[in-house]
């Protein structure tokens, strides 16, 4: 018995409960006409069903050992740094160099931080994503996105 995951299953499964509760109370609608508590009572219901897969393997796991803090070694904390100031500069510069520039230069450092590809598959990598959340968000969905400097 894993009472880690137990415990961790036990909360998850009652903060979903919650929000579904909640959710359904805002009114869920039907599918063709949604309303506001329709997609949050879907998440709750994937967050509660996997919530009672891990309170069901930590009963039937044997208990594993380790501490805690066993969890942390090896963590590179100069990576997380980096990657939490980047989302900070992002989160200042995106109205002001708008949603294409500001995501492209964020999704750039961010595979150059994280991954060991050539900079020019990077460089790519980061301009497709660009391009098809841009597509996705600003296109298909008319989400309105910071223009910035390139009017876009």
């Amino acid at each position: 018995m894993n009472l880690r995951d137990q415990w961790s299953g036990l909360f998850w499964l009652i903060f979903a409960g919650l929000v579904g509760t909640a959710s359904y109370r805002m009114g869920i609608g039907t599918f063709q006409v949604p309303g506001p508590g329709l997609l949050p009572l879907l998440a709750a219901g994937a967050v509660g069903l996997l919530a009672l897969l891990l309170a069901v393997k930590g009963t039937l796991r044997k208990e594993e050992g380790g501490k805690i803090g066993e969890l942390w070694t090896g963590a590179t904390w100069t990576k997380v740094a980096l990657v939490s100031a980047a989302l900070l500069v992002y989160a200042l510069v995106l109205t002001r160099l708008g949603f294409l520039m500001a995501t492209f230069g964020l999704m750039t450092l961010l595979f150059s931080i994280l991954g060991r590809a050539r900079w020019w598959i990077r460089v790519s990598v980061a301009l497709v994503t660009v391009l098809v959340a841009y597509a996705v968000f600003r296109v298909w969905l008319d989400v309105a996105l910071p223009k910035g400097l390139l009017g876009l």
